[in-house]
């Protein structure tokens, strides 16, 4: 009967360490995905940020060959730019 007792008593310390190790595995893992989520919306946030760079640059070169032109040709070529780079 000891030997029972003794041996439940175990069972239950191995379930609650199990599930204490259970339970600090889940909240690692938790912690890897928020982590990794951060990362993600960090570098997608700096390639949108490159990318409205690169089409503000690209706009810039656009109107400065604009500036060669005059009259109704330098209307429809910085029209045509400001279409081109969403500048409506």
């Amino acid at each position: 009967r000891k030997d029972a007792k003794a041996a439940l008593v175990t069972a239950k310390a191995d379930a609650k360490a199990q599930m204490k190790t259970s339970e600090a595995m889940q909240q690692g893992n938790q912690k890897t995905v928020d982590a990794e989520l951060r990362a993600n919306d960090k570098a997608m946030n700096a390639r949108q940020n490159a990318n409205e760079d690169k089409q503000g640059a690209n706009y810039a070169a656009a109107k400065e060959r604009c500036d060669s032109l005059s009259g109704s040709a330098k209307d429809t070529c910085v029209s045509d730019a400001k279409s081109r780079y969403g500048k409506l």
